[in-house]
């Protein structure tokens, strides 16, 4: 029975398989907006990111509590270089 995109079983660091033009990664989620969108880590080729373009077909696939998912979506930007110094604020 399919599930909508505002259930799909997301855990932060959570690894799942990537699919970007034919090529298979496995990446991390780091963050997600249910029905919205998933942060993953960018796919590594040994020490340097795969170069993902706006608008390129991903198809993302994992095992989560013995439910098979899978789903396709397009990537809508890559950031490559690393982020050194986040501060997290509470207001």
């Amino acid at each position: 029975m399919p599930i909508k995109s505002d259930e799909i079983p997301f855990v932060m660091g959570q690894k799942v398989t990537a699919t970007i033009r034919g090529e298979v990664f496995s990446v991390c989620i780091r963050g997600w907006m249910k029905g919205q969108y998933v942060i993953t880590d960018l796919p590594r080729v040994g020490a340097e990111a795969y170069r993902v373009a706006p608008q390129t077909g991903v198809q993302i696939h994992f095992i989560k509590e013995g439910l098979f998912v899978n789903f396709k979506t397009s990537s809508s930007y890559a950031l490559a270089q690393a982020i050194k110094n986040m501060k997290i604020l509470e207001l």
